[in-house]
């Protein structure tokens, strides 16, 4: 089973049908194509790409949790966890994820 990639645009919407091992193509809010997995169709650039396990994100990143398509931003830098995502604590919440902390925007 394939599983659907979490991308946004800049304004933190959600863009459609980003499925790996597809030709489907990732398609923004208008159902323009996007030419690639890091810029919209006018190139401005995507964001909020899938929490990763045991990664170092530094302050103002942003990741989007899978499981509930919520996007946090990294309020404080380090390394996630190494087996299990943030549960997204609610709208303007925090959680801490390993030594990141994270801030729910959506």
């Amino acid at each position: 089973m394939a599983t659907t990639l979490a991308r946004r645009d800049y304004l933190l919407r959600l863009l459609g049908n980003a499925t790996p091992g597809t030709t489907n193509p990732v398609v923004d809010h208008l159902g323009r194509s996007i030419p690639s997995s890091t810029v919209d169709s006018l190139g401005r650039s995507v964001v909020a790409p899938a929490w990763i396990i045991a990664t170092v994100y530094a302050a103002g990143a942003l990741v989007t949790v899978t499981a509930s398509n919520k996007v946090l931003r990294c309020t404080v830098g380090g390394t996630s966890h190494a087996s299990t995502p943030p549960v997204a604590p609610g709208h303007g919440l925090t959680v801490t994820d390993n030594t990141v902390t994270w801030i729910q925007l959506n």
